[in-house]
């Protein structure tokens, strides 16, 4: 029955990081999508680029309170 008992847990484990990866994937793409459709963005090329990386962060912050099993 151990071994049972361990293949079991294993299962969980891992449909468990399966479902976070997919989580993470989500907000990954979420925070990027709203850095580029940003429309208050201006300066430099530099400049924009920090303000859209900025706000990918601020969007990945907020958002992984959300995922679970991270």
């Amino acid at each position: 029955t151990e071994p049972m008992v361990a293949t079991a847990g294993m299962a969980i484990d891992y449909m468990r990081a399966v479902r976070s990866a997919g989580d993470l994937q989500q907000v990954a793409d979420a925070a990027g999508l709203a850095a580029a459709s940003a429309k208050n963005v201006s300066g430099t090329t530099s400049q924009q680029l920090e303000k859209r990386a900025t706000i990918a962060s601020n969007y990945i912050n907020a958002s992984l309170t959300k995922v679970s099993d991270v």
